[in-house]
């Protein structure tokens, strides 16, 4: 129990900076991922940050890895056009769970230059029924999960959404777990730097 309630202090409690939507000043803010990056992003493509704030370097120091992020989205082709879909909690963003973010914006709110960029090694087919996923819980309007259950898809945080879309296709077992006690696992940051599954395209810090 004792865990459990230091787990939710740590990932419930929002994380200072990440903003959501797609509100213009936060792209005309510095982006510290080039433009050539960005232009050559692809949907199904993963970035990690690190966001700014206490509340994420004790993310960061609970999970204990050691390339240190605190959040991860996915970019998607939505109506046409490349947004990241994250989960975030309602306190933070206004809006409560699975839901888009300009990727400019996205990018703008990193802290001690941790930002990535992260390509699955996957076919077209692949990708297209991952991103679907994607949509399809954007659409449902799943809500963040407060219980950090990964049993279930009802209820989604940040990287149990890259959980059950990415590892629905290819597979859970391919996340690495860290066990919290009391029943509770979390997906490791980590997982997304295994050479044989993922290709990094962009790091701002070199690893």
């Amino acid at each position: 129990m004792k865990n459990k309630i230091i787990l939710l202090l740590i990932l419930i409690i929002p994380v200072s900076g990440c903003l959501s939507g797609d509100n213009s000043l936060q792209q005309d803010l510095s982006c510290p991922v080039p433009e050539n990056v960005l232009s050559s992003l692809q949907e199904g493509d993963f970035i990690l940050r690190q966001g700014g704030g206490a509340f994420s370097e004790k993310i960061i120091e609970y999970m204990g890895e050691e390339k240190h992020f605190s959040h991860v989205g996915m970019v998607c082709n939505i109506n046409g056009k490349l947004k990241v879909v994250h989960s975030v909690s309602e306190e933070l963003s206004g809006r409560d769970g699975v839901q888009t973010q300009g990727i400019k914006a996205f990018c703008t709110d990193v802290a001690d230059s941790n930002i990535c960029i992260m390509r699955p090694k996957m076919t077209k087919e692949e990708i297209a029924k991952m991103t679907k996923l994607a949509r399809h819980y954007l659409r449902e309007k799943i809500p963040f999960d407060y219980d950090y259950n990964t049993e279930d898809s009802s209820q989604l945080y940040c990287i149990e959404l890259a959980y059950y879309t990415y590892g629905t296709v290819m597979g859970k077992n391919r996340f690495d777990m860290k066990d919290c006690g009391d029943g509770i696992f979390v997906p490791l940051f980590g997982s997304f730097f295994k050479s044989e599954y993922f290709e990094t395209i962009f790091c701002l810090k070199q690893y």
